[in-house]
């Protein structure tokens, strides 16, 4: 209960770890939860730190993440959860080369451009296809109504037409019913 306060008793420690041990050693010290660490560089800006092309990577990823996860709940796809981030810890502790961070990073920054570049081209072609559809639901409006016209200028024409014909027939005196055949 007493990790609970923070007045609880602390020790300040230095630890110095080569390069290649300091990933493992940090995961494992976070997975106790009992550690705090402290910036030995607070003068540098983010920018000028170490591994701001990591972090600049993780951010792009979280944009796609963010990206495929809003096309795919407006198109109402369910989505399922991928666990707790310890799970993931858990599961990724081994040091082969195919469980590393560094290839589970490139493994999902690759599965996400080709997921993006999907995305991107479905948009674009439902785009191209709505268009082309109100081009074609216009086009039809437009032929039906010109039907409708061309249908009454037929009409009248014909009406005059046989108004000229019954006209002319009854002026030269040869007046023929239509019933006799």
């Amino acid at each position: 209960m007493g990790s609970w306060w923070r007045s609880e008793d602390m020790t300040y420690m230095s630890l110095i770890l080569s390069e290649e041990a300091a990933p493992a050693a940090i995961r494992e010290l976070g997975i106790l939860g009992c550690f705090q660490f402290t910036d030995l560089n607070p003068e540098l800006t983010p920018f000028q730190r170490r591994y701001v092309s990591y972090i600049k990577r993780c951010d792009e990823l979280e944009r796609k993440i963010r990206y495929v996860y809003s096309e795919t709940k407006k198109m109402g796809v369910p989505i399922d959860s991928a666990g707790f981030v310890e799970s993931f810890i858990n599961n990724n502790n081994s040091t082969d080369s195919h469980n590393s961070s560094a290839y589970i990073l490139e493994s999902l920054e690759t599965k996400l451009d080709v997921y993006e570049q999907q995305l991107l081209d479905l948009n674009k072609y439902s785009e191209r296809l709505a268009g082309e559809y109100q081009n074609k639901v216009e086009y039809h409006h437009l032929l039906v109504k010109a039907q409708r016209f061309l249908k009454v200028v037929l009409d009248i024409e014909s009406q005059e037409i046989e108004k000229t014909r019954v006209l002319g027939a009854t002026e030269s005196g040869l007046a023929m019913s239509p019933l006799i055949s």
